[in-house]
């Protein structure tokens, strides 16, 4: 993956919106390698970051329904 940006930044000087674009520019097998590495990034934590989330007043109405839709396609039939 590729980031292109007019300046030369840290990784750390990214915005929330940045990188949600950035994520909506990867292909779906990006995308899966994505999550792959945030699974093994949580260490197991990550129920308790997505909690931490979900009561932040940053999260919008839409946002909810984004996160909602990530937990339904990933379920393991």
């Amino acid at each position: 993956m590729t980031i292109y940006r007019m300046e030369c930044v840290g990784i750390e000087d990214i915005t929330p919106e940045e990188l949600a674009e950035e994520f909506w520019r990867m292909g779906a097998d990006e995308q899966a390698l994505f999550f792959d590495h945030l699974a093994r990034k949580s260490s197991g934590y990550l129920a308790m970051q997505l909690q931490a989330v979900s009561d932040s007043p940053e999260l919008t109405t839409e946002a909810r329904v984004c996160m909602q839709s990530v937990g339904e396609y990933g379920e393991v039939c």
